[in-house]
């Protein structure tokens, strides 16, 4: 399974790599400040920075 799984991502697009892995890393993120108001300080922080879309 594990095989198959690895066949399929390398099937991917570039792009959507790239934005599975923003995606798990603010997945991580948000999952570490589960505070809501400090998470959303700190998306607003990362976007005005270009670091987050």
């Amino acid at each position: 399974m594990k095989e198959q799984y690895i066949k399929e991502l390398e099937k991917l697009d570039e792009k959507v790599l790239k934005r599975l892995v923003e995606l798990s890393k603010y997945q991580k993120i948000r999952n570490t400040f589960s505070n809501d108001l400090l998470f959303g300080m700190l998306k607003i922080k990362l976007q005005s920075e270009g670091l987050l879309k």
